[in-house]
């Protein structure tokens, strides 16, 4: 997303940010989105993969760097909802 994108989306359609959204909210934003494009990548992977075409091993691997990605995005995701419940931005 570029700055303009994240911008609009604190925007809600209204002239200012006013206070619907905070530099804290954007920054737990960025961290959501990022940790979200992670494990998408690591799923998809391991599903280009999926086909036998990696050892045992090798895949267990990858499911767990899934798997930790998969945390790192519920806890963004927990995270931003929470500032924003909090803050009421």
């Amino acid at each position: 997303m570029s700055p303009a994108t994240d911008l609009q989306i604190c925007l809600n359609g209204y002239g200012s940010i006013d206070d619907r959204c905070c530099e804290e909210k954007l920054h737990l934003l960025f961290e959501y989105r990022n940790a979200t494009n992670l494990y998408a990548t690591h799923v998809a992977l391991m599903a280009e993969i999926a086909g036998g075409l990696l050892a045992k091993d090798e895949f267990d691997l990858l499911s767990e760097a899934a798997s930790q990605a998969h945390e790192k995005c519920i806890e963004a995701r927990e995270h931003f909802f929470k500032h924003a419940e909090e803050h009421g931005c």
